[in-house]
């Protein structure tokens, strides 16, 4: 009776060994894949900007309607981010890193660069050290400081050298400036960084020069473009904004 007893025991040990096993295996991977694609995102609503420290200590200054993801626990193996919006980037020295967007790559060693994406836009601005761009064509570009590459609509990367990056990078001061912009553009930029709403009632192929600050009240600032363009506007409800051409 006792061997009769004895068997169910050793029977019942293994399987339960075996389980265990298989929960430390299904932990081990389950870490793993936690430790590889844990992302963390910060974003930028509109109307604020963000400062994000990354793990190694770069820092990204994210313009409003912004948006950053990186894989922290990944860190040190990849130093990977993704991005779309605009941001400033201080990147400490060590080894590659790269900057995902919908549009292209940016991969640097150590740096201060501007990155622009939004919509089909894809523009980069070194600032100091060196930018290595690359399109979704593989095309790809190396910038040095005062030097932006913009990537066009088909995947093509083209270089201005020597170029002012004050008006690159001084959102970064509230500061927004303008030449030859479409006013659609500008009005866009305006709701970005006040979170308002403007509509415009007519089509227009009109460009803007001129700048302004986000200490200016945002109707002083719609007063100003309306008055230079020919328009006139007026408020429609809470944060929201109507622009009409001013009948003749």
């Amino acid at each position: 009776e006792s061997r009769s007893v004895a068997r169910p025991i050793v029977f019942l040990q293994r399987q339960w060994f075996r389980y265990a096993a298989a929960a430390v295996l299904a932990l081990l991977i389950g870490t793993g894949f936690f430790i590889r694609f844990y992302a963390r995102t910060i974003v930028s609503p509109p109307g604020q900007h963000l400062l994000a420290e990354l793990p190694d200590g770069s820092t990204v200054y994210l313009n409003a309607e912004s948006e950053l993801a990186y894989h922290p626990y990944w860190w040190k193996v990849k130093r990977i981010v993704g991005f779309e919006g605009e941001g400033f980037f201080e990147i400490k020295k060590g080894k590659d890193f790269q900057v995902r967007s919908q549009k292209g790559t940016t991969h640097v060693l150590g740096t201060s660069f501007n990155i622009f994406s939004r919509g089909g836009a894809y523009e980069v601005t070194c600032i100091s050290g060196k930018v290595n761009v690359r399109s979704k064509t593989r095309q790809e570009m190396i910038l040095e400081p005062k030097s932006k590459a913009s990537v066009t609509s088909g995947g093509n990367i083209e270089v201005f050298r020597s170029i002012d990056v004050l008006p690159e990078i001084a959102w970064k001061d509230n500061l927004f400036l303008f030449t030859a912009t479409p006013v659609g553009e500008v009005f866009r930029e305006i709701e970005r960084q006040y979170g308002i709403s403007i509509r415009m009632l007519q089509a227009s192929d009109l460009a803007y020069s001129g700048n302004f600050t986000k200490d200016q009240p945002v109707e002083e600032i719609l007063t100003y473009i309306c008055l230079a363009l020919g328009y006139e506007y007026e408020k429609t409800g809470s944060g929201s904004y109507a622009v009409r051409v001013i009948p003749e």
